[in-house]
């Protein structure tokens, strides 16, 4: 009771203060004209007055009135036309979404009188472009490999599309003038746009079911009010689509499993029937009760007239929900209305509502691992494992910008940090050819993080490079036949990046040689050489075979050789005229594996040459200071009689030493120096090439003397 009390005191005190403020209103009983009006706004109006702006950008509303008679204590409601609203002469507002808003200013006095004019305010909010297009070539690399990227941007355009959604399934349960609403909201139009032609609509269709069309009144209700019977009951039990039903007298009330719809369109035009005068009669529908069908009349899909005139709704608001109500007036029948959908013309769609932005700019973002550009096209090599995203922006005409990341995952890129080695198992007859093929991964990973790497092994390079077909045991991997190729991969743990190399494994029983023998000059004739065995014979010794797994040792004989003792020394000295060594290769993991060879040095003595005399020839008139010289009158003194040694002479020392361009013929040389030469006789071992020695040999063309006093005769008595 207090509270009532309270309450009417404060009513009783408001109507005296307004009273005092507004006299001028007579008795209050009738409101003043108010015109809303749009003064400014930041960003300004463009063209035609559409004030254009980007998504989550503030826009500010300036606004005022025209008021009649007073506009003191008015309100000043904004809408924005997105289902928001804001209070104030001057409000700030951010649109979501890219699209066309009717913005309207609605001032209320405080008799709650209020303004109806449009201030025809309408925003356009950027769209956002579709960066959709946009290829990467190689989304997923391994470090060290590129990427290109190509931009694709369109804008993409705002158009006002009044399809209207589709109503939800309504159940129409028997009843007895009870009616029941669906309805649909409408907001493509211009705030406060009406219904001017009845063209305006171009349909309205409903999908329905029900067993008894004489029960049922069906009215489409504008968002102001305004409505037109599309139905008024008439057409007693014809059916709409097909009703599951118990029959055209007790009807389905009882049975409210859906039937199936018929597609039935009122049209504003045309001269088409009412669903009454579209009655067909020998329709079947399913029976309720039970298996079987039963005949009744029934309205066929199709388009049909309305039962009131359509000029009902003639200045009706276009948005807002728009009603369909289905009166129930007569029991013992049901039905559903599945959807239904109003189809407006287009061409009442103000076509300011509609726009499409235009890319005045765009670019990547600068970024060092961009290698390369060519247009919208980049060439990128990242540098950083992951995620390496590169970004691509445009700005429209309405000054908008939008930017969109194109990203690559980089991997890492194993190597082979090492060549593999190749691994050896020494046949010898008794330990199996079974190798472990993992002892390369230390090798081949080198300094690698293990545990960001897989290795395995192959048997061929196609199943490697694939990540095909992997040894399954490479621990004991037993071989097949005596020489065989393995090939090793390195996966990064991801599985994108690879790397692949081989190797070989060696099941062979251990071998030397072959050997050859070894002709040595023995230079100073005293009998003894004195080799470097390691160095003259080892490579011969292993051939193909690795001096890490085999070693070499060198014995006097045999038996030495046999059970490995008294293995000479590195420097030998051999003794003359010959001396065969055996040569021993040994495994040195299996020293039961070896092969033994033998090879012989032959010694051979340097010749004596011994430095002859000078070989002087007297020169013949004219003394022209070359002679002919018999150079072989000089063997026998050079060699001192030796039958095993042969003497060749050369106009050089190096031509001595290499035993090449000898002097030919050596009986009749002329000397190629004027009076005095020196040539190089070589006394070669005629059973060793190699042994020789070489002395100088002097040549002299002595000159004739000449006569200069004249000879008297000589006379004597007899």
């Amino acid at each position: 009771m207090k509270n009532t009390i309270k309450n009417l005191f404060s009513l009783k005190a408001m109507l005296l203060i307004s009273m005092l403020i507004f006299p001028i209103v007579n008795s209050y009983s009738q409101c003043q004209n108010i015109i809303a009006q749009f003064d400014s706004s930041n960003p300004p109006p463009v063209v035609n007055g559409i004030i254009n702006s980007c998504q989550n950008q503030d826009i500010t509303f300036n606004g005022s009135a025209i008021f009649q008679t007073s506009g003191v204590g008015a309100t000043y409601e904004w809408f924005f036309g997105d289902g928001m609203s804001a209070m104030g002469t001057t409000v700030i507002h951010q649109y979501l979404t890219g699209g066309s808003y009717s913005v309207d200013l609605v001032v209320t006095d405080p008799f709650g009188c209020t303004s109806n004019n449009d201030i025809a305010v309408l925003v356009q909010i950027s769209t956002t472009p579709d960066f959709s297009g946009t290829t990467v070539v190689d989304p997923t690399l391994c470090l060290g490999e590129t990427a290109v990227l190509t931009a694709n941007v369109v804008p993409v355009p705002f158009e006002v599309n009044c399809t209207i959604p589709v109503a939800d399934v309504t159940f129409l349960p028997d009843g007895n003038g009870v009616s029941y609403e669906t309805s649909i909201p409408v907001d493509c139009f211009p705030a406060n746009q009406v219904i001017t032609d009845i063209t305006d609509i171009l349909e309205i269709c409903l999908n329905i079911e029900h067993s008894y069309l004489g029960d049922l009144d069906i009215d489409i209700i504008a968002p102001s009010g305004e409505s037109v019977r599309l139905h008024d009951q008439g057409g007693a039990s014809a059916n709409l689509g097909k009703p599951w039903a118990t029959g055209p007298v007790d009807g389905d009330s009882d049975n409210t499993t859906p039937g199936i719809g018929g597609d039935y369109c009122f049209m504003p035009v045309g001269g088409f029937p009412t669903m009454v005068a579209g009655i067909l009669p020998g329709g079947f529908f399913i029976n309720g009760d039970g298996p079987g069908t039963y005949e009744d009349t029934f309205v066929p899909d199709g388009s049909y007239a309305a039962i009131q005139p359509w000029g009902n709704l003639l200045g009706a608001d276009l948005n807002g929900n728009w009603t369909i109500r289905v009166t129930d007036n007569i029991g013992a029948d049901n039905g559903y209305i599945f959807s239904w959908f109003i189809n407006f013309n287009p061409d009442i769609i103000p076509e300011a509502s509609s726009f499409e932005p235009v890319i005045v700019s765009e670019a990547w973002d600068p970024d060092p691992t961009i290698v390369s550009t060519m247009g919208a096209a980049i060439t990128v090599l990242p540098t950083a494992l992951g995620n390496n995203c590169y970004t691509y922006r445009v700005m429209d005409d309405f000054g908008c910008t939008y930017t969109e990341q194109f990203c690559v995952d980089v991997f890492a890129q194993p190597v082979i940090a090492n060549e593999p080695n190749d691994l050896f198992i020494c046949d010898d007859g008794v330990n199996l050819g079974v190798f472990d093929l993992t002892e390369n991964d230390d090798d081949v990973l080198g300094t690698q993080n293990a545990a960001d790497f897989i290795i395995t092994y192959h048997n061929t390079l196609a199943d490697a490079i694939a990540g095909t077909a992997p040894i399954m045991t490479p621990a004991a991997y037993p071989i097949i036949g005596v020489l065989e190729e393995v090939f090793v991969r390195i996966t990064d743990v991801s599985g994108n990046c690879s790397v692949t190399d081989s190797f070989f494994l060696n099941f062979q029983t251990a071998m030397a040689g072959p050997m050859t023998d070894v002709d040595i000059c023995d230079a100073d004739s005293d009998g003894l050489v004195t080799v470097n065995l390691p160095a003259l014979k080892n490579a011969e010794a292993l051939m193909l075979q690795s001096p890490l797994l085999y070693s070499v040792t060198y014995h006097v004989n045999l038996v030495d050789a046999t059970n490995d003792v008294n293995p000479l020394p590195a420097v030998y000295t051999v003794n003359a005229p010959a001396e065969t060594i055996f040569v021993r290769v040994e495994n040195n993991v299996t020293q039961t594996c070896f092969a033994i060879d033998n090879f012989t040095f032959n010694i051979f003595e340097a010749p004596i040459a011994n430095i002859p005399t000078r070989y002087d020839l007297c020169d013949e008139l004219p003394n022209d200071g070359f002679a002919e010289f018999d150079l072989t009158t000089k063997n026998l003194e050079i060699t001192g009689g030796n039958p095993d040694a042969a003497v060749t002479y050369f106009i050089s020392l190096t031509a001595a030493q290499a035993g090449a361009f000898s002097i030919t013929p050596a009986n009749a040389f002329t000397n190629t120096v004027l009076g005095f030469q020196t040539v190089f006789a070589r006394v070669d071992n005629i059973n060793s090439a190699d042994c020789f020695n070489i002395v100088p040999l002097e040549l002299r063309v002595n000159d004739s003397p000449a006569i200069t006093t004249p000879i008297e005769d000589y006379f004597l008595c007899d």
